[in-house]
């Protein structure tokens, strides 16, 4: 998944330099650095080995993981408006494309 995201990303990050230039290339490998963190930071406590064979431990690992992954995405984001000039549009739309 993490792979996909990635090459999403780059293929985004490309079309927007080309289309709209740096700061939208900038921009969007900003948006989808943001999905490759939250979506991997889902995915440690996901498959932590504490919940194994264990369907509540499981459950419980994933209910944190989807937590940590909100939690994540939007401090990600506030650091990224507070301390980067960034145009909005690419930053937003390969953030939702690599989360697809």
């Amino acid at each position: 998944m993490a792979l996909g995201q990635l090459a999403v990303t780059a293929a985004s990050a490309a079309l927007f330099l080309i289309w709209r230039g740096g700061l939208a290339a900038v921009s969007a490998l900003a948006g989808g650095g943001i999905a490759v963190a939250a979506g991997l930071a889902m995915t440690i406590f996901m498959f932590r080995k504490s919940a194994q064979g264990d369907p509540k431990r499981i459950v419980r690992n994933t209910y944190k993981g989807e937590a940590a992954k909100l939690v994540l995405t939007v401090v990600l984001f506030v650091l990224v408006f507070k301390f980067f000039e960034l145009a909005a549009l690419p930053l937003f739309v390969t953030f939702g494309a690599a989360l697809a």
